[in-house]
C-alpha cells in the first residue's frame, strides 16, 4: 500500500517543482529592481530588467524611458531612440521623456532627426527650456553660433525672469574659451538665484569675489 501511494505522489511532487521553477517576478518586482540597479551604476542588469518589463508590459512609458536611458548607457544608442520615442509618443510634453530622446538621437548620430526634432519643439512650445535644449545640443554639433542664438532666445523669452537660460549661456560662453561674456552671465545668474552656491563659486574660479555689488540684472529684464 505505501509503495502505492509513493508511486501516486512522484508525479505531483514533480509537477509542484516545475511550477516553482517557472515562477516569474511580479511586474512590481522586476520594476523595482531594475531602479535599483540603475541608481547603483549597474546599467547592464538594468536593461535586463527594464527588457523584460517591456517585452511583458509594453504600454508602461515611464519603465519604456528608463529602458532608453539604460541602453544609452550600455552604449546602445540605436534601440534607445525606439525606446525613447515610445516614451515621447505617449506623453510628448514630459521634459525627462524629451530629454532622453534627443540624448539618444545624438548618441545615435541622427543629427538631422534631432535637430528637426529640437526644431519643432520650438517651433510648437517656444519654451525657454526648449531653446536652451536647441542651443546645447546644436554647441555639442559643433555650430557656435547657432547654439549662442538660441540659447540668447531662451533668455529673450524668458524675459530675465529665472537663472536657468544665464547659466547656460554661461556654460557656453565657457565652452569657446569667452571669460568676458561668461562672467556676464554669471553675475546676471547671481542677481536671479542669489541663493545657488556654484555661481559665487565658478565667480571665484574667474577671480571675481561674489557679493550684492557684483550681482547684475540681465539686459533681457531691462
Amino acid at each position: 500500500m505505501r509503495r502505492i501511494v509513493l508511486t501516486c505522489c512522484a508525479p505531483l511532487l514533480a509537477l509542484a517543482f516545475l511550477s516553482g521553477c517557472s515562477t516569474q517576478r511580479s511586474l512590481p518586482m522586476v520594476r523595482e529592481q531594475g531602479d535599483k540597479a540603475y541608481e547603483r551604476g549597474d546599467y547592464a542588469t538594468a536593461c535586463n530588467d527594464y527588457r523584460e518589463y517591456v517585452e511583458r508590459k509594453p504600454g508602461e512609458p515611464d519603465v519604456q524611458n528608463m529602458y532608453a536611458k539604460s541602453l544609452i548607457k550600455t552604449n546602445q544608442p540605436i534601440p534607445a531612440v525606439e525606446h525613447a520615442t515610445i516614451a515621447y509618443d505617449q506623453r510628448p510634453t514630459n521634459e525627462d521623456y524629451i530629454n532622453t530622446r534627443a540624448e539618444a538621437l545624438f548618441q545615435a548620430g541622427k543629427t538631422d532627426e534631432l535637430y528637426r526634432f529640437l526644431r519643432g519643439l520650438t517651433e510648437a512650445r517656444g519654451l525657454p527650456s526648449d531653446y536652451i535644449r536647441l542651443g546645447q545640443y546644436t554647441a555639442r554639433m559643433g555650430d557656435a553660433d547657432g547654439a549662442e542664438h538660441a540659447l540668447l532666445t531662451a533668455a529673450k523669452i524668458d524675459g530675465g525672469k529665472t537663472a536657468a537660460p544665464q547659466i547656460a549661456l554661461a556654460d557656453f560662453y565657457r565652452s569657446i574659451g569667452d571669460k568676458k561674456a561668461e562672467i556676464v552671465r554669471l553675475r546676471n545668474a547671481l542677481y536671479l538665484d542669489p541663493k545657488n552656491v556654484e555661481i559665487p563659486k565658478r565667480l571665484r574660479e574667474l577671480g571675481e569675489i561674489p557679493g550684492p555689488s557684483l550681482a547684475m540684472p540681465p539686459e533681457e529684464s531691462r
